[in-house]
């Protein structure tokens, strides 16, 4: 029975390791976990193909795990955080392919103020199996999710419904991040994932665990100190897999790296705005964007890449609506944008209602349902 309790163990904390590994995500929002001594963390990592025009995978998700008092403690590392290594600063995803596990060790070390006692290295193609042994999970989607990326072969399409994802159409579901809730809506899904996967687990038989385990002992790069991974596995068992989410102070550049703070950021939105991009063709505005609203204003807003052309708005003009009798929000966008000029409208007042309602017919004909914002902000070009 010991023996049988011990391999039961192990098996548990590679198929929980594996199944971390579905959230390979960029940017991302990520966690904190609490300092505790002498414990370590185990990094997991997961890399794509490179890209069609890349020697070499990037490194997409960094996870560190870690057990307490109440279960698993886990902390995400974006994958645009910028370190130094070397007397070159980079972002993080790209320190593995360059120089080395060792490498990433220590910088993740130097991040989350612990020792790594062991790691795990898979790829995408490992990732998309996993549902071939526990199962596929039903979600439901409520807006529409579209995006295409060539270089990766990266295609999501799934229009609201309900589905049974696996393989390929489950991880590009946890990878989507391109709508109005952008990171936080990852991260929503990605836990509900995470539950209904374990809870697909717990319903394996011994030999189904077993094959799952063995299937990604063969199929991935990993190294770990023995007696902390046994520790980790009972402390998991014991916490019946409860995990906790905190999350880490940081902040982004104009550029949308990942800055990680001494301090954290304390204040909350009071207000909810929305920044709508209306310049056809621009890339990476919820990035962009997103960090100079939160450097220059200290506020987080939602944002919607996709650009949709608005009737009685001309493409890259910049208007506020404003639905909430304030103001403040002109103090906010000058701060955040101080070479625009806008037009702006007080909803409230009934101003700009032709406009709004344009908005608001062409987002919600394609599934954006954004009229509950105190602010909306359609932003184009500096004029």
């Amino acid at each position: 029975m010991p023996l049988k309790k011990g391999l039961i163990s192990l098996i548990a904390i590679l198929l929980l390791l594996s199944i971390f590994s579905l959230q390979l995500i960029a940017f991302d929002v990520f966690t904190r976990f609490k300092e505790a001594e002498g414990t370590g963390f185990f990094l997991l990592l997961g890399t794509d193909s490179g890209g069609k025009n890349s020697i070499g995978g990037r490194t997409d998700f960094i996870l560190a795990l870690k057990s307490g008092e109440a279960g698993l403690e886990a902390l995400r590392i974006p994958r645009d955080t910028l370190v130094s290594w070397d007397g070159k600063e980079m972002k993080i995803n790209a320190l593995l392919n360059r120089f080395g596990i060792e490498a990433m060790k220590k910088s993740v070390e130097s991040i989350v103020k612990g020792s790594c006692f062991g790691y795990m290295v898979l790829d995408y193609s490992t990732v998309v199996k996993l549902t071939d042994f526990v199962g596929p999970v039903e979600v439901e989607i409520t807006k529409p999710m579209h995006y295409d990326d060539y270089q990766q072969n990266l295609h999501i399409h799934f229009d609201p419904g309900i589905y049974h994802l696996a393989g390929n159409e489950l991880l590009g579901y946890l990878r989507y991040r391109y709508d109005a809730s952008g990171d936080i809506g990852r991260i929503d899904r990605q836990k509900d994932v995470m539950e209904k996967l374990l809870n697909n687990f717990r319903e394996l038989s011994f030999s189904g665990m077993f094959k799952t385990a063995v299937f990604f002992a063969r199929n991935t790069r990993m190294e770990f100190d023995f007696v902390h991974a046994l520790s980790f596995a009972s402390n998991l068992l014991n916490n019946g897999f409860s995990i906790s989410f905190r999350t880490l102070p940081y902040r982004l550049d104009e550029e949308g790296n990942i800055i990680i703070s001494e301090e954290a950021n304390e204040k909350v939105n009071e207000v909810k705005v929305l920044v709508i991009n209306n310049i056809p063709g621009f890339r990476s505005f919820a990035e962009i964007v997103k960090g100079q609203w939160l450097k220059r204003t200290g506020l987080h807003v939602d944002t919607i890449d996709e650009y949709l052309h608005i009737r009685d708005v001309a493409s890259q003009e910049t208007v506020i609506f404003i639905n909430n009798p304030a103001d403040e929000i002109i103090k906010f966008f000058g701060a955040a944008h101080p070479l625009h000029k806008p037009r702006v409208f007080r909803t409230y007042q009934l101003q700009g209602v032709r406009e709004y309602y344009s908005l608001l017919d062409v987002y919600s004909k394609n599934r954006y349902y954004i009229s509950d914002y105190d602010y909306i902000v359609l932003l184009g070009s500096r004029k």
